[in-house]
């Protein structure tokens, strides 16, 4: 009696785990059937046929004898009559997303294309390129979401793929005003002002100085790239600036002459969340910044009273470090002007920490900026 009901209580156990791990389906015009093994042959052979296992081996089922057949947590394809190179072929059609736009792809040996169903009633092809109307898939999309115009310019970036076609025809099932992220490269240029900290480390003549803050130019270029197509986004933003500095400290009987001429390429990397309002939208920025500063002439005059004579000490020496490391923080606007250019004002706050051995300062800098994106 124990032997039964162990083994009773295998059998319960193996067969949800069996139907678990082969739980395909198929239908026909007549039934369906689940909990079957269907063997995924790639997209051209799955728009042909449908290879169904019975008995240890694959059986190949058109689109004349099964309606629809499905892997699961996989691709769904549906049998359509569609045109292939000017004839009517009955074929698989991969169903991408289903609703009041059902969209569709196939996958031929030369073709790739896309169909769309609208309310169940029309069946339209939506190619990338129509020859003949000398018509995009953009401007076929328009036409058939006309009725939510709020999705106009998220149709100006929508991309022609699975995912990009699924994600446009998901905001016109919302009717969606927000925007639609995309990728973002432009121009920047601004100001930007350094407090230069002496560490404690610096020689006893760097400690006599007193720098300026002076605002110097600044030039690059960015680039915002969506993350998730979402609102937030990763944000690069490579630029040049050159900076300069002349100070001067007299103490007891000798002074010190600082100068410094510097050109440096800087690169705030960062994390950027920006409000989904529909023209005027501000955002937020953190992240890292890294400093290169590739060309120095730096260095300090020490001059020594001795009586009647004067010791000039000339010492030219980097006393920046090469290369710095810190973090930034800022917000800014982005003002649409079209659906593809903005405007955008940036006020970013950066600390720096040099990362060689003969560093003698770290800096903070406060920049503001303005950006053009193409």
């Amino acid at each position: 009696m124990k032997l039964k009901k162990l083994l009773f209580l295998f059998i319960l156990t193996i067969i949800p785990f069996n139907l678990f791990c082969q739980n395909d389906y198929y239908i026909t015009e007549k039934s369906a059937s689940y909990g079957v093994k269907i063997e995924n042959k790639g997209e051209k052979k799955n728009a042909r046929y449908c290879w169904i296992k019975k008995n240890d081996r694959y059986y190949q089922y058109s689109p004349d004898s099964i309606k629809a057949y499905g892997f699961e947590k996989g691709a769904y394809y549906e049998a359509k009559d569609i045109l292939v190179n000017d004839s009517v072929r009955r074929v698989f059609l991969e169903r991408i997303l289903d609703g009041e736009l059902t969209l569709y792809y196939y996958r031929g040996e030369d073709t790739k294309t896309f169909f769309i169903e609208k309310d169940k009633t029309s069946f339209v092809e939506l190619p990338k390129v129509n020859k003949k109307e000398h018509k995009t898939y953009k401007e076929y999309l328009k036409e058939l979401t006309a009725d939510c115009p709020d999705i106009s310019d998220a149709i100006y970036h929508a991309v022609y793929s699975k995912s990009g076609l699924k994600r446009l025809i998901e905001r016109y099932e919302k009717c969606s005003s927000s925007p639609y992220p995309f990728l973002k490269m432009g121009l920047v240029a601004g100001y930007e002002i350094i407090n230069i900290d002496i560490i404690d480390e610096a020689s006893d003549n760097i400690k006599l100085i007193d720098f300026n803050k002076e605002a110097n130019p600044t030039i690059g270029f960015f680039i915002d790239y969506p993350l998730f197509y979402s609102d937030f986004s990763l944000y690069t933003e490579p630029y040049y600036v050159k900076h300069s500095y002349s100070c001067y400290k007299i103490k007891d009987n000798y002074d010190v002459n600082f100068y410094a001429n510097i050109s440096s390429v800087k690169a705030p990397t960062l994390i950027k969340y920006t409000f989904p309002f529909k023209r005027f939208r501000p955002y937020l920025n953190v992240g890292g910044i890294f400093a290169y500063n590739f060309n120095q002439k730096n260095g300090y005059i020490n001059s020594t009273a001795f009586g009647d004579k004067i010791d000039i000490i000339y010492k030219d020496v980097p006393l920046f470090s090469k290369w710095e490391m810190g973090y930034s923080l800022g917000a800014g606007a982005e003002y649409k002007l079209n659906h593809r250019n903005s405007l955008f004002l940036n006020l970013r706050y950066s600390s720096l920490k040099g990362l060689s051995e003969n560093n003698s300062f770290n800096n903070s800098i406060i920049q503001v900026s303005t950006g053009f994106n193409f």
